[in-house]
């Protein structure tokens, strides 16, 4: 079980690996960045940091922290503590970690919506170049290549998965949702 200090650091790596492969901030001009990040100091302090020490610098060291991360249960209360609506790159990552639980890596699966994916394009894998929800895509080819391949660890936490969003009335022997390996199914 993870005490609460233990918690707010984990969420305080995640709020900064969030900022990690975002250019956005680091791209401004000092004047528009100091301007904008004027009196919420604080809430930049990652954008401020990965200007300092400029952006590849930031994404390896978030990389390294987030690859220190050995605890399968401090993967996951990253993952279920995620709001899955920026950039996916710190979700990859803890994803790859070799603590990973399948079950965790299910919750972020599903978390992404592969059945849009599935639904418009077949497969993620064909999701265009050019859309915004391109890097999602990636995320779940990767998270399938995982599943399909080495594997996740199983059963090193204890989680009910029902507990977390999934869709209702897919049929997994039926195309295009035949393609979702079998360790990424709810039922």
């Amino acid at each position: 079980m993870l005490d609460e200090k233990r918690k707010e650091e984990l969420i305080t790596l995640l709020r900064w690996a969030n900022c990690a492969n975002s250019k956005y901030y680091f791209n401004l001009s000092k004047s528009l960045f100091d301007k904008t990040i004027f009196g919420n100091e604080d809430i930049f302090e990652p954008y401020i940091y990965q200007r300092e020490i400029g952006f590849e610098e930031f994404k390896k060291q978030m990389a390294e922290k987030l690859e220190a991360i050995h605890l399968a249960e401090e993967i996951h209360y990253m993952i279920v503590n995620n709001n899955f609506d920026g950039n996916p790159w710190a979700i990859e990552q803890l994803i790859i970690n070799p603590a990973c639980d399948i079950s965790t890596a299910k919750i972020a699966y599903w978390r992404c919506r592969p059945e849009y994916y599935y639904l418009n394009y077949g497969q993620p894998k064909n999701c265009p170049n050019e859309k915004y929800n391109k890097k999602w895509a990636d995320l779940l080819e990767r998270i399938e290549e995982k599943a399909n391949g080495t594997g996740f660890r199983k059963n090193s936490i204890s989680v009910n998965v029902l507990e977390y969003e999934q869709p209702i009335g897919i049929d997994f022997s039926s195309e295009p949702y035949c393609y979702i390996p079998k360790d990424l199914r709810y039922a």
